[in-house]
């Protein structure tokens, strides 16, 4: 993936994160209560509980890698990936791939440098 195409895959997450909060805020002050906490609030405040292998899944998708991608560079299957993305998504208590990229950076677990490092360990 060119760097032209990682900083637009950013770009995106970046929006899709505002948009995220400027929904919530808006139900915040419409009086919506806010959903039950899950894992990243279980965890006493600290950051979620990920493996080595979650961080590296988790920097991938910050790049906007596929899974198909991802398992090449990875050196695994599909369904593989598959898990590992899920898991994260459950760690972070993430609706979807951007909501997870979005918790990621505002828990401080990515910034941007991660966005443009190439994948690795």
């Amino acid at each position: 993936m060119d760097e032209a195409r990682r900083l637009q895959a950013l770009a995106a997450y970046r929006e899709r994160a505002r948009r995220f909060e400027e929904i919530a805020r808006r139900r915040r002050l419409q009086g919506v209560p806010a959903p039950a906490p899950g894992p990243v609030a279980a965890v006493g405040g600290g950051s979620p509980r990920l493996s080595a292998r979650g961080r590296q899944v988790l920097r991938l998708l910050a790049n906007g890698y596929g899974n198909k991608e991802i398992a090449l560079v990875l050196r695994v299957g599909p369904e593989t990936v598959k898990t590992h993305v899920r898991n994260v998504l459950v760690a972070l208590n993430a609706r979807n791939r951007a909501h997870a990229v979005a918790i990621a950076y505002r828990l401080g677990l990515l910034d941007a440098e991660d966005s443009l490092r190439a994948p690795g360990p």
